[in-house]
């Protein structure tokens, strides 16, 4: 009989470096059969939660548990191996002298031998594997390492897994195979699973939910087309994508509809823009590159510099004089705060 998976949960959290706190009270709720994406930019605090969900660091304050199970609070802090939590990290962290067979059966517990042989074989076959049971991890390419290491994580039925960044030390030929390989597993085990990027595209294509980070807190969390769709601030619009952003000075006419208030800002994606012969907003095209399947711009228009993307095949040429139009779900007001990102 199949156990019934539990949410893991964390309330609270604050970490502390000196002064700083780089983890501000956090509140996050991962439910089983999901998988969220801890998502900001460099020094959000995104690895030290998830070094916090996994009790490799220890909480100044808050608490993390599982279901009724408490890993950290008030005078508890269960250790990381205590806590049946698969972790899975950019750098694999094999065993060299063991062969892949044996660095997945490892960390099972409770087993016989030939038991512990036949789960871990079985694992490493559910990751395309089963050929490589006897190759030492030198012997394996670097994906081939990190779905063993995906495997030793996922043997011992844990309670939850825990990813840091851990798809970006693979090549991009194999990124992609390796990630839905990777999530296919975890969602069969229907386990709450959490995984570290700061890579907007990559989590919003593999998580469930997503859970934006900017300077130790928590801004928005939602499914990425909810928060593509109505970011709650600059900030969650920003780390979703590359984003323009104009003040009532710096908007140029005709691009806009609704006046600006001074204590406001207009947000656009770079997607959101249309060349549009009926549109007053006259642009000048100052540069043009090919990137992938569409073409990214620079234009002028009136005192303002800024850059967007269009389909290729709509390609001007530098020079080209073009009017502009903005796409409404791509284009959000925001009250303008001097600590948001720097615009």
């Amino acid at each position: 009989m199949t156990q019934t998976k539990e949410a893991l949960v964390a309330r609270g959290l604050v970490k502390s470096l000196g002064a700083r706190k780089v983890v501000n009270g956090i509140d996050l709720t991962v439910s089983p059969n999901t998988v969220t994406a801890l998502l900001g930019a460099s020094g959000a605090g995104k690895s030290t939660v998830l070094r916090l969900l996994a009790g490799l660091e220890s909480a100044d304050s808050g608490t993390v548990q599982i279901g009724d199970r408490i890993l950290s609070g008030p005078k508890v802090n269960i250790a990381p191996e205590k806590r049946n939590t698969g972790l899975i990290f950019q750098d694999f962290a094999l065993f060299p002298h063991l062969k892949a067979i044996d660095n997945v059966a490892f960390g099972l517990k409770g087993f016989s031998k030939s038991a512990r042989g036949a789960e871990a074989l079985k694992w490493l076959d559910r990751m395309g594997l089963a050929q490589r049971a006897q190759a030492f991890p030198h012997e394996l390419s670097g994906g081939e390492q990190q779905r063993v290491a995906i495997a030793r994580a996922l043997a011992p039925g844990p309670d939850a897994i825990l990813m840091d960044e851990p798809f970006s030390g693979l090549d991009p030929a194999l990124r992609d195979d390796v990630a839905d390989i990777t999530l296919s597993a975890i969602r069969e085990t229907g386990v709450p699973a959490v995984f570290v990027s700061h890579d907007a595209n990559s989590a919003m294509a593999r998580a469930d939910t997503l859970a934006i980070m900017r300077s130790g807190k928590l801004l928005q969390t939602g499914t990425a087309e909810a928060l593509f769709e109505a970011p709650a601030s600059l900030d969650v619009a920003a780390a979703l994508g590359p984003i323009n952003t104009f003040h009532i000075d710096s908007l140029p006419d005709g691009l806009w509809g609704t006046e600006l208030r001074p204590s406001q800002i207009l947000a656009v994606r770079q997607t959101a823009f249309r060349i549009d012969p009926t549109s007053p907003c006259a642009a000048q095209v100052q540069h043009v590159a090919r990137v992938g399947e569409e073409v990214q711009l620079s234009v002028r228009a009136g005192h303002s510099d800024f850059t967007f993307r269009l389909p290729h095949y709509q390609r001007p040429r530098v020079g080209d004089q073009i009017n502009l139009s903005l796409h409404p779900d791509g284009a959000f007001i925001f009250d303008y705060d001097a600590t948001e990102i720097d615009t």
